[in-house]
């Protein structure tokens, strides 16, 4: 391959729990600016993937609770700086803040968390006005990326597509393989994807199928690798786990729905939900620098991953990701600089970290993958 012909983006959903709980001090803008700190002191850029319907569900209280206008201003300052510092901004969404309440305690959101499940003209609300939002910040034509919060896609798969196009997105990456939700707010499988790693135009009404004709959005996969390629040896106690893991979820999620009932607070539609993603949910290892893993592991993985992309005839367009609300420990920021050390150790020669709008001004350089005629 040509020299610098990898090209990784570093995306980071930059959110609050999806219940709605934490700080944004704590779980955002304290973990964002260590972050951009941890990606300059290697002199790599990266993305952050904005979580705005939580912001707008914010400013609509923030005259009425202290608290709540400290946070929303926080907000505004790290979004501020991340432009400031260079740093890319994109479109992310959570359609559970949709209608959300704050009672003075906590907020109470909806438990609908796949934004497919909404309306056509819903879902093209929450796409254009995020996309409005976030100019306030950034020029308007650089919002040209969007992830899906909690990875929803579809299927079905057609009025978040075209609703995408209509507001000028021109890639996504929420489609990831491997994973698997059969939760209360949302279910999705990624276990079957016609093309799980390289970039393609999804079909309109099955985003995990490839589109027979080019239209005007590409699929970027977040990159996962299979567990037992990076586990080698260790994939029967791993496989194990995975069977002992949803026990133990159902165990704990039988005890404290028994709880609920008792004290009334099941028939509360805004209670938060106790399985969102599912007993049964799983997934691949995916690339998200904030899962707290052993380092070899991670070390092996992305060679796996940049290897993978060794003899391919066009340039390759990578997305990892991270989770700064799950960066809480000095550990998780050493875990990160270290990968991403070994990638400049190890493949300098070979990569280029860009931002996603760099990857979504030059889709031209793609030849994203079509299905095939019959």
């Amino acid at each position: 391959m040509a020299e610098k012909s990898i090209w990784i983006a570093l995306s980071d959903d930059w959110e609050l729990r999806g219940n709605g709980l934490g700080d944004v001090g704590t779980l955002q803008f304290d973990t964002a600016l260590r972050l951009m700190d941890c990606y300059d002191s290697l002199g790599v850029t990266g993305t952050f993937n904005v979580e705005v319907m939580q912001q707008i569900a914010f400013e609509r209280y923030q005259d009425r609770y202290e608290d709540i206008s400290r946070q929303s201003a926080l907000w505004r300052k790290a979004v501020g700086e991340m432009a400031r510092r260079g740093y890319d901004v994109q479109l992310h969404t959570h359609p559970q803040w949709h209608g959300a309440e704050f009672d003075g305690r906590r907020w109470r959101l909806n438990r609908r968390w796949d934004i497919t499940k909404y309306s056509p003209d819903e879902i093209d609300g929450f796409i254009r006005d995020g996309i409005a939002f976030l100019a306030q910040f950034v020029p308007r034509e650089d919002l040209v990326s969007f992830r899906s919060g909690s990875w929803g896609l579809g299927p079905p798969s057609r009025a978040l597509i075209e609703a995408l196009i209509r507001n000028g997105i021109k890639l996504d990456v929420s489609i990831v393989a491997g994973l698997v939700y059969r939760g209360e707010c949302i279910a999705l499988d990624y276990t079957a994807l016609e093309c799980p790693y390289e970039p393609y135009y999804p079909d309109l009404d099955d985003a995990r199928k490839l589109s027979a004709h080019p239209h005007g959005l590409v699929e970027i996969p977040t990159q996962s690798v299979p567990l037992a390629k990076v586990l080698g040896m260790q994939a029967p106690i791993t496989r194990l786990r995975e069977v002992v893991k949803p026990l133990v979820r159902g165990a704990r999620y039988f005890a404290t729905a028994c709880r609920h009932r008792l004290s009334g607070r099941a028939t509360d539609p805004f209670e938060a939900p106790l399985s969102p993603f599912g007993i049964w949910s799983r997934s691949d290892f995916v690339m998200d620098f904030s899962v707290r893993r052993p380092l070899h592991h991670w070390l092996k993985a992305i060679d796996l991953v940049v290897e993978r992309f060794d003899h391919s005839a066009t340039p390759a367009f990578l997305v990892f990701e991270n989770h700064t609300k799950d960066l809480v420990k000095s550990s998780d920021f050493d875990r990160i600089f270290s990968i991403l050390k070994h990638m400049q150790d190890r493949f300098g020669e070979r990569i280029e970290f860009v931002h996603l709008k760099k990857m979504a001004r030059h889709l031209d350089l793609l030849t994203p993958r079509l299905a095939k005629s019959p």
